[in-house]
């Protein structure tokens, strides 16, 4: 054989829902967003900034006035909605 040889393998099939996470949706600066369905956060991110606030899914609230939250960290909390002020970005984990 060539330099190339021929396999029988094929591509393994797409795994869906493979880890405990498997979608991010980024909040971008200056917005809000209310995750549904299959969107339904699971946990968040912060991404930049402290101009956020979290609702929790059975309610409560988390935002970057408190000072409890550090950028970059995965934060295990049901999501309701984000709102986002200047340059902050928060990605939900679903």
């Amino acid at each position: 054989m060539g330099a190339y040889e021929q396999s029988s393998h094929s591509r393994p099939a797409v795994v869906t829902n493979a880890g405990k996470y498997n979608r991010v949706q980024t909040v971008a600066a200056t917005s809000t967003f209310e995750p549904t369905g299959s969107n339904m956060g699971k946990a968040f991110i912060i991404g930049t900034g402290t101009a956020y606030k979290i609702y929790g899914s059975n309610g409560g609230t988390v935002s970057g006035s408190d000072g409890t939250v550090a950028a970059g960290h995965v934060i295990e909390l049901g999501v309701k909605k984000v709102e986002t002020g200047a340059s902050t970005v928060v990605y939900i984990l679903s």
